[in-house]
């Protein structure tokens, strides 16, 4: 396999992909010659200059379906769509693996050679997408996200924070039921800046919901806490570049919580609905906060409201986060 040539599909979103980063890099680590090509969707296309593959297409890129009909000698399908099934049987592998729940659908019982056991529940997702790779005999455990991001990303991220000692506050997401109260959000941005002297930085999308809630956060910012707002205003590597040069990250569920995990800024993570089990951070300075939830995460717990979580919770654990990085 070393010499061979690879097609990998993630047609799911933005933090799916991001969770596929430790299947990727086992991949790269075990077949270092490979020629590895990535399939993607087109919101995830502009994450795809940090993944370090051979190439890489979102499905909006010219050649994106030629490229899956070049021939290969293994296809991973980690998404288990229809349309991944027919880029799947396109790509003519000799080895075109998938996870064994999708197939009793009968396109994918034609367009795979291998079905993968791994349950999606009693797994944390990066692990279930690493379980793909036991078509080729490895088996891997908790192993990193990761990214390699460019000197270019990193200088513009320097350019839109000149400080050096901020805390970065994502607030949004696409769900706007894992969103937590503004006043609370203001709470702890005023804590990060009279306790811990750190300029404020809040991230996020273009999404007018998620503009609305960013800008009931800021009327609710005590005198004297000011902030940059760099929402809308970078693209996916510039603001994992952003969130690498933060003292911490602050924020709720979603693709830029797995972004500060990819590239190891302390974290505290709030969860409601979802759980943590499947989706939290989990590099070593990461803290997730689920009110009623105590003791270890399990596959069968159910979701609550993200106004569980109190701002006292919050503050307690960047006080925990950013006092160890001090010692």
């Amino acid at each position: 396999m070393a010499s061979r040539r690879i097609l990998v599909l993630q047609l799911k979103r933005i933090g799916d992909l991001l969770l596929t980063t430790p299947a990727l890099a086992v991949l790269k680590k075990e077949f270092p010659s490979a020629d590895i090509t990535l399939l993607t969707e087109n919101s995830c296309a502009g994450l795809l200059p940090a993944i370090p593959v051979t190439r890489s297409f979102a499905r909006g890129d010219q050649g994106f379906w030629k490229a899956a009909m070049e021939g290969y000698d293994l296809c991973l399908d980690f998404t288990g769509t229809d349309r991944s099934a027919l880029l799947t049987a396109l790509s003519r592998a000799k080895i075109r693996a998938g996870f064994s729940r999708f197939q009793r659908k009968f396109p994918h019982r034609l367009a795979y050679t291998h079905f993968i056991d791994s349950s999606v529940r009693d797994r944390h997702t990066a692990d279930h997408y690493t379980d793909l790779l036991k078509v080729l005999g490895l088996s891997c455990e908790g192993e990193p996200l990761s990214l390699e991001l460019s000197t270019s990303a990193i200088q513009t991220a320097t350019g839109l924070v000149p400080k050096s000692d901020y805390a970065v506050i994502h607030a949004g997401t696409a769900r706007q039921e894992k969103y937590w109260l503004p006043e609370r959000w203001a709470e702890v941005a005023a804590y990060l800046t009279r306790k811990h002297a750190l300029q404020i930085v809040f991230t996020g999308s273009t999404d007018p919901a998620e503009i609305a809630h960013l800008t009931a956060i800021r009327r609710s910012l005590p005198t004297g806490v000011a902030a940059i707002d760099l929402s809308g205003k970078t693209g996916l590597p510039e603001l994992a570049a952003v969130i690498q040069g933060a003292k911490i990250f602050c924020g709720v569920d979603t693709a830029a919580m797995h972004l500060a995990d990819a590239v190891r800024t302390p974290c505290v993570a709030l969860f409601g609905p979802t759980n943590p089990y499947h989706w939290q951070p989990r590099h070593t300075r990461s803290v997730v906060i689920r009110s009623h939830t105590t003791g270890r995460f399990t596959p069968d717990q159910r979701g609550g409201p993200t106004s569980d979580v109190s701002s006292g919770q919050v503050a307690s654990a960047i006080s925990m986060l950013l006092s160890a990085g001090d010692s």
